[in-house]
């Protein structure tokens, strides 16, 4: 914390850093320095912020359902006008530590003018829910040893209301993850399916190209039952290839349709053709 406050000029030549007491912070909230604030919240060294809105899937709401693992970010009722020998920081009140609740606040330079944001996470086993009316936080004031030379000027000055926070729901997040995990699964899946039954129609080819050049009974007959079996399993690589998840490019489709057209020209120009138009269903139940 020390090194934090050195890096943001806080300790200056071995000065302290100097927390405003009670009758110090109402003479901010009378002075303007922090407005829209009510005197009955000034504790010891402290304010207790009131909360503006809860941010929830870009959205604001007045009450909110934050589940373990979730955060959600919470703007204030308060605003903050801070001078250059003040800067503010944030914490969550005891109460909802022990719920198991945790803050994350930016550190308020000097010179930022702005409502007070934080965001909550839910540490917790279970869903915690909150409303507006719950004390959720409060503010701190530290004095700089001396001013600093410039306001701030960074990118969330004077900002009245946040324009979108993002979506901080861990849960929809895992199920994307589990979805684009998924999803190759699936494919993997469907890959090893068709490269199965490729397998088995190439074991299946073999197998009936080598019963039909046993039970052959001629030249004729075996060119004639090869054209046959050529063309039946060309249909089926096309089959397959359909099947397949990953669309494969269009001269692979040609490729089966080819052979097909090829093969039943030759057994159109074949002499055996003169059995007549049955000679299809002959060689195939041969």
């Amino acid at each position: 914390m020390v090194l934090l406050f050195k890096q943001i000029g806080l300790f200056k030549g071995g000065g302290v850093v100097m927390y405003l007491p009670d009758n110090k912070i109402r003479e901010l909230i009378n002075g303007e320095i922090l407005n829209n604030a009510l005197l009955e919240n000034v504790q010891q060294v402290s304010y207790d912020l009131r909360t503006g809105d809860f941010h929830e899937k870009r959205k604001r709401c007045d009450a909110v359902d934050i589940r373990p693992g979730n955060s959600i970010f919470v703007s204030s009722v308060e605003e903050i006008n801070l001078p250059r020998h003040l800067v503010a920081q944030v914490s969550l009140r005891n109460s909802w530590i022990r719920k198991g609740l945790l803050l994350d606040s930016p550190v308020y330079f000097p010179g930022h003018k702005t409502h007070i944001y934080y965001r909550l996470t839910n540490l917790a086993g279970e869903t915690v829910h909150l409303k507006k009316e719950d004390g959720l936080a409060q503010i701190y004031f530290l004095k700089v040893d001396g001013e600093a030379s410039e306001d701030y000027d960074g990118g969330f000055k004077d900002e009245s209301r946040a324009s979108i926070i993002g979506d901080m729901d861990v849960y929809r997040a895992d199920d994307k993850r589990m979805k684009k995990a998924v999803k190759p699964i699936k494919t993997l899946e469907q890959h090893i399916y068709v490269n199965v039954l490729a397998l088995l129609a190439i074991f299946v080819g073999i197998s009936t190209i080598a019963q039909t050049v046993l039970n052959a009974k001629g030249v004729a007959s075996l060119i004639e039952s090869c054209l046959v079996e050529c063309a039946s399993f060309s249909v089926l690589f096309l089959l397959i290839t359909l099947l397949m998840p990953n669309k494969v490019k269009w001269w692979v489709y040609c490729i089966p349709i080819v052979i097909v057209v090829v093969c039943v020209i030759v057994l159109l120009k074949h002499e055996a053709w003169s059995m007549g138009p049955l000679f299809v269903l002959n060689a195939v139940s041969n």
